[in-house]
């Protein structure tokens, strides 16, 4: 996921940040972790970050940072075309997509078609409680 859609400066960014600046990670050391990533077996950043640290690496709390960066600055995050630049980007305009054309389940007949629209997972049971009329405002 980090080396996928991030820079090497950024990622050393945001492990610094997330440390509170007890130790400053280089572009190097990032750099070092996503060439070793298959040979050290896994996440080479939770080691690094481990190492410097002595504490465990919140990924979590590291992609709320790194996701911060992309939502500073939008405008940049886009191509001439208007498409994200990074894969995350992309998956998730998909995902807002997708969601944009989910007709929301207002009576039994909408909540079975979205259920069959395969994008659920499998279909399970229908909700007991909403009406097969249209729910009037």
């Amino acid at each position: 996921m980090e080396f996928d859609n991030f820079s090497h400066i950024e990622i050393a960014q945001a492990m610094t940040e997330l440390g509170k600046n007890q130790y400053v990670f280089t572009v190097d050391e990032i750099a070092e972790c996503e060439a070793t990533f298959v040979t050290r077996n896994g996440d080479t950043l939770s080691k690094l970050y481990k190492e410097k640290l002595d504490y465990e690496l919140a990924k979590t709390e590291l992609l709320k940072i790194l996701f911060g960066y992309i939502y500073s600055d939008i405008a940049s995050e886009l191509d001439e075309s208007g498409r994200p630049k990074r894969p995350i980007g992309r998956v998730l305009q998909k995902v807002i997509e997708l969601a944009s054309h989910n007709p929301q389940p207002i009576t039994r007949d909408v909540w079975e078609q979205n259920q069959q629209s395969g994008y659920f997972g499998q279909p399970i049971k229908p909700v007991a409680n909403l009406p097969n009329e249209p729910i009037s405002e």
